[in-house]
């Protein structure tokens, strides 16, 4: 008696299958429109990567895909190699000459012993929300492009190719109140980096190319307080910008100028979480 119930079970789950064989393709998702923000919060993701790394290119091209998705001005994306980890360790590189490559920083292994992240990659979006599973990082992306940001943050770089001198100007307008010890930080990051990788079949992809990296920090690892956050005192719409400005020298570093962008933020010194960012190139028109 339960053959002619089981037999109809697979017919009717056969049935079941060629139906979704015959949907449309843009009838597969429901496609959710992104709601409008008001003066919104651009997305800082920072990534522990290596060239050592044999899972890293599939977190970079993850990004790619979030800043595809999101609109590239939008996310800001850095790269971190620390000092102490071996996915970070220098490698021989083929090209463009035989050389030894090194993309840690001092910078970097601040943040990778403050986080301290389970493996590689590990992204960290917005300063606090960290995540080592590429399958959920445009998730998280989305969620933290629905903030409103409480300051807004404009950059300008000027640089001496006689002297190889590099100075940003930044000016930080304030919001919504903040009542919390801020700290500002000045990045130098360097894309189209011709090296070395290994890649998730376990090859060395000898013409890799590597963005963002993060070469180095103009105002110290943890930058620079511009509000204390004491009591009583707080940060306004009503206070007048902040104005700074950062310098370094290019010279003898190797780094290409016209690939090279700085990326100013401001975070919140009790949890690290990120209230805005910005980003300007060393050279005008070098996009």
């Amino acid at each position: 008696m339960k053959h002619p119930i089981i037999s109809l079970g697979i017919v009717i789950a056969a049935g079941m299958l060629a139906a979704c064989d015959n949907i449309a393709e843009e009838d597969r998702y429901i496609k959710v429109e992104k709601p409008v923000i008001e003066n919104p919060q651009t997305l800082l993701v920072m990534e522990f990567t290596g060239n050592r790394c044999i899972n890293c290119p599939n977190g970079a091209a993850e990004i790619e895909r979030i800043k595809k998705d999101e609109g590239a001005d939008k996310v800001i994306s850095v790269g971190l190699h620390p000092k102490g980890n071996p996915n970070t360790n220098p490698m021989l590189a083929l090209y463009p000459e035989r050389h030894v490559q090194d993309f840690r920083s001092d910078a970097a292994t601040a943040l990778y012993e403050y986080y301290n992240p389970a493996g590689f990659p590990a992204a960290v979006f917005n300063g606090q929300n960290m995540s080592t599973s590429t399958l959920d990082w445009m998730e998280r992306a989305s969620k933290a492009l629905q903030k409103s940001a409480n300051m807004s943050i404009e950059a300008e770089c000027a640089f001496d190719p006689q002297t190889e001198e590099l100075t940003v100007d930044y000016t930080v307008e304030f919001g919504n109140t903040i009542s919390e010890k801020l700290n500002l930080t000045v990045w130098l990051v360097e894309s189209d980096i011709l090296g070395s990788q290994l890649m998730p079949d376990g090859s060395t992809n000898d013409r890799y190319i590597h963005n963002h990296v993060l070469r180095a920090s103009l105002n110290g690892n943890w930058g620079e307080t511009i509000a204390n956050g004491k009591p009583g005192e707080s940060v306004d719409s009503e206070t007048p910008p902040l104005q700074g400005t950062a310098s370094m020298s290019l010279k003898d570093t190797g780094w290409v100028p016209e690939n090279c962008h700085v990326v100013v933020y401001v975070y919140r010194d009790s949890d690290k979480g990120v209230e805005q960012a910005a980003e300007a190139p060393v050279i005008k028109g070098a996009d």
